[in-house]
C-alpha cells in the first residue's frame, strides 16, 4: 500500500516513532494494516500536528497546519549604529527620548 502525506503549507517534517521520514509531500510504501499509523508533522511557525492513517488501501491525506499566533511577526528596533541624526534613541520601542 502507498500512503501519501501532504500538508498545507508544504515542507513539514514528518516523524514516526521519533524518527524523521522526510518532508511533505511524502510518499511511503507500507504493508497493509488495519492498525492506524501515527505520524507527527512539524513546521516552524506552525503547531505540531498528529495524524493517524490506516493503510487498508492506498491513501492520500492532506493535513492543514495551524499557524502559531505571533509566528513570523517582525520586531522593529533602532538601527543600533548610533547615527540617528543627533536624536537620542536608546529604547527598544524606537521612540525618541527627550534630552
Amino acid at each position: 500500500m502507498r500512503i501519501v502525506i501532504e500538508s498545507v503549507p508544504p515542507g513539514a517534517a514528518v516523524y514516526r516513532d521519533g524518527r524523521p521520514l522526510g518532508k511533505t509531500p511524502l510518499t511511503l510504501d507500507v504493508p497493509t494494516s488495519t492498525t492506524p499509523r501515527r505520524f507527527i508533522l512539524k513546521l516552524r511557525g506552525y503547531r505540531e500536528r498528529v495524524e493517524e492513517v490506516r493503510a487498508t488501501q492506498s491513501v492520500v491525506t492532506t493535513v492543514q497546519l495551524e499557524r502559531v499566533p505571533g509566528a513570523g511577526a517582525a520586531t522593529v528596533r533602532g538601527s543600533g549604529n548610533g547615527k540617528d541624526g543627533g536624536r537620542t534613541n536608546n529604547s527598544d520601542t524606537g521612540l525618541e527620548r527627550p534630552e
